[in-house]
């Protein structure tokens, strides 16, 4: 019941942002501040079969993918109204090395152990924490032992301003659970579903959590 009350939610809710979520990005044109182009460094330009889970509009993974050509990039989405977006972005730009399928994260048709890095940029805030757990899992076992993962995701601010401002974003834009998601022990949650973490970087009301699989 939780599963098909998330589905429904996110459904509705990016067939709406669908038609503007990319004006957010307004808000990351720092190179240096943007986690979207901090996750693109942490990426090299090798052979390297790559999972984007929550893969919504492409942000993150088409800039990846337009810095790496080696890469085999497969993004998955609930939303067919996201990937649309995002496909028209991908032909446009002519990525050749990026593919997109709609699937669900928390049952997805690969088999064990098909990718060497595993990524997911704003979209776990989303999720109840059991939903989150499970697509982490999920995300565990399409990789491959030693296997990379790298999670962009929003991070409580430093001062009392940023705090209100990004609070006040979140109560717009996020379910009522973000407040939850912003103080979880992602050393502990990391453990539980199979993962290491490797280090913490912080951006723009954000952070990289990079992690290998165990």
């Amino acid at each position: 019941m939780q599963t098909q009350t998330y589905h429904k939610r996110i459904k509705l809710k990016y067939k709406v942002l669908s038609y503007f979520y990319d004006l957010v990005e307004v808000f990351f044109s720092n190179t240096e501040t943007n986690p979207r182009h901090g996750l693109a460094r942490q990426i090299p330009n090798d052979d390297l079969r790559i999972l984007d889970v929550c893969f919504g509009t492409g942000n993150s993974t088409l800039l990846v993918a337009k810095n790496n050509r080696k890469n085999r990039i497969t993004g998955v989405d609930l939303s067919e109204d996201m990937l649309q977006v995002a496909n028209r972005k991908i032909r446009k730009q002519g990525l050749s090395n990026v593919t997109t399928l709609r699937m669900d994260a928390l049952n997805m048709d690969f088999e064990d152990a098909s990718f060497d890095i595993a990524t997911s940029s704003f979209g776990l805030h989303e999720m109840d924490c059991p939903v989150m757990k499970g697509i982490l899992k999920e995300m565990n076992r399409v990789l491959k032992k030693g296997g990379k993962l790298y999670l962009v995701d929003y991070q409580l601010q430093d001062t009392a301003i940023k705090r209100l401002f990004f609070r006040v974003y979140l109560l717009l834009t996020s379910p009522p659970h973000v407040k939850d998601f912003l103080k979880y022990d992602w050393e502990g949650i990391m453990k539980e579903c199979g993962f290491r973490i490797d280090k913490i970087e912080p951006y723009r009301v954000s952070q990289i959590i990079c992690a290998s699989r165990l």
